[in-house]
């Protein structure tokens, strides 16, 4: 690891990559609420040293949902919940699964056994609490999570295999889905700082790795 980057640069990394996990992974709960109170600072914060139109307008969007509500918690969670459903749960859900998106150059048992192989490499097991194919949006970011501090420089080439093949065309579709009304602005804004926050990272994990 190069002796230039900080281990609190390397810590911060991991803990964006944890919450954009958890914002995938499950509903959102009282504990994921107070979370995106501090994280709301953090993205306003990466947004304003980064290029990235897309991380500039999420961070705006997330913050607007997150000072702009006075409904007690409850009610905030019940309509958040239902916004979640919507977009990753329903039937009418967005394929949140690489294999089923990235299909032309490689087979999908493929792409399954190459993300596979990156977590058994990296000696990673995936949560438990819902089962989420490891191919799955929320499940690469995990990956992303887990290897980012004590920092694993096949980051680099799993984002160049992987994440970075699929996020931005599947978090564009998110984005669209949510809207920028009501409950949608909070999802719509998360999905377009995440995608700027992976270009943003992939360069720099390129960077990082040729040094």
């Amino acid at each position: 690891m190069s002796e230039e980057i900080s281990e609190n640069t390397l810590k911060g990394r991991a803990a964006v990559y944890e919450y954009l996990f958890r914002a995938f992974y499950k509903v959102p709960d009282g504990d994921f609420l107070k979370i995106t109170e501090n994280f709301k600072d953090i993205s306003l914060s990466i947004a304003a040293v980064s290029d990235s139109a897309l991380m500039k307008d999420g961070a705006a969007m997330i913050k607007s949902f997150s000072v702009s509500e006075i409904l007690a918690d409850k009610d905030r969670l019940d309509l958040l919940n239902a916004v979640y459903t919507g977009l990753f749960v329903s039937a009418k859900r967005i394929d949140d699964r690489e294999s089923r998106r990235c299909g032309s150059e490689k087979s999908r048992n493929d792409i399954i056994l190459s993300v596979s192989k990156y977590f058994a490499d990296a000696e990673i097991v995936k949560p438990s609490l819902i089962n989420m194919p490891v191919d799955s949006f929320s499940m690469e970011l995990f990956y992303m999570f887990k290897t980012a501090w004590p920092f694993n420089d096949r980051q680099a080439a799993f984002m160049e295999d992987h994440l970075g093949q699929w996020q931005g065309a599947y978090l564009r579709e998110v984005a669209e889905a949510a809207g920028d009304k009501d409950y949608g602005v909070f999802y719509c804004g998360l999905a377009k700082f995440c995608s700027g926050f992976l270009e943003d990272d992939g360069i720099w994990l390129k960077q990082f790795i040729e040094r």
